[in-house]
C-alpha cells in the first residue's frame, strides 16, 4: 500500500469515524465506572448516536464496504467496555454470557445493515435504513436491565 493510498479520504473518514467513538467509550466508561451523573448522558447520547453515525456514515460516503465495518467496529468498543465493567463487578455466568454475546450480535448486525443500506444511492434502501435505525434504538432500550 502506497503512502497515497494509506491517506486517501475515505480512509481518514473512516479512522476519525472509528476514533470518535473509541473515545466516547472510553469517556463513558470512566463515567460510569465512578458513578458519575454525566454517565447517564452520554450513555444516552451513545444510544442515539450509534444508529445516526452508521446512517450518516453511509450516506455521506456512499461507500458499501467501508460503511457496514464502520457501525460495527465502532459498536465493538462499546461491547469491550460492558465487558469490562461487568467483569470487574459481577462475574456473569455462562447462560448470561450467550444472552449477552447474542443480544448485542443482533445490534452489531443492525448497525451494520444500517450503514450497507444508508450507503446505496435509492431512496427506498435510504428509508429503510431510517426505519432499521430507530428498531436499533428500540432493541437496544429493551435490553437495558
Amino acid at each position: 500500500m502506497r503512502y497515497q493510498e494509506i491517506f486517501d479520504k475515505k480512509n481518514i473518514v473512516f479512522i476519525s469515524y472509528i476514533s470518535f467513538f473509541a473515545v466516547f467509550c472510553f469517556v463513558y466508561f470512566i463515567l460510569s465506572t465512578k458513578g458519575s451523573f454525566y454517565s447517564g448522558i452520554a450513555g444516552i447520547s451513545l444510544i442515539i448516536l450509534y444508529p445516526i453515525g452508521a446512517f450518516l456514515y453511509g450516506y455521506k460516503t456512499g461507500d458499501r464496504l467501508r460503511a457496514p465495518l464502520a457501525g460495527i467496529v465502532s459498536y465493538a468498543f462499546l461491547i469491550l467496555f460492558a465487558v469490562l465493567s461487568i467483569s470487574f463487578h459481577n462475574p456473569p455466568g455462562i447462560g448470561n454470557l450467550f444472552l449477552f454475546a447474542g443480544y448485542h450480535l443482533v445490534l452489531l448486525i443492525g448497525l451494520g445493515m444500517i450503514g450497507f443500506l444508508a450507503s446505496g444511492k435509492e431512496k427506498v434502501y435510504q428509508a429503510v435504513a431510517g426505519l432499521l435505525s430507530i428498531a436499533w434504538i428500540l432493541i437496544f432500550l429493551s435490553g437495558i436491565s
